[in-house]
């Protein structure tokens, strides 16, 4: 950040935030590759249709940029990305309605 912020702005703040992720990503790997090794093909999976809903959610979100305002986008763009997921079977209804339970259950005090 202190480097590449004062000479590229956002665009340096965006490639810091990229590298620290691409680093804490690539820590994580290789702390859990064991783990990794037996969920290998079913982590490649839900990578593939995380991926395919993200560019589904782009190109949504780039056909309609010039006909809605941007805080509509935001919103459509949650919205198509959670649908786009749900139809290629990356997201279970039932799991998070698990987690959503769970949470109004736990006692915040």
């Amino acid at each position: 950040n202190i480097i590449l912020i004062p000479a590229f702005d956002l665009v340096g703040a965006s490639i810091a935030l990229l590298i620290t992720h691409f680093v804490i990503f690539s820590s994580d790997l290789y702390f859990l590759r064991d783990k990794l090794a037996t969920i290998k093909f079913d982590l490649f999976k839900s990578f593939a249709r995380v991926l395919i809903s993200s560019v589904l959610m782009f190109v949504t979100i780039e056909l309609l940029s010039a006909y809605l305002p941007w805080y509509s986008l935001i919103v459509l763009g949650a919205g198509s990305y959670l649908l786009f997921l749900w139809l290629i079977g990356g997201l279970d209804l039932n799991f998070l309605k698990h987690i959503i339970n769970k949470e109004s259950n736990t006692d915040l005090s």
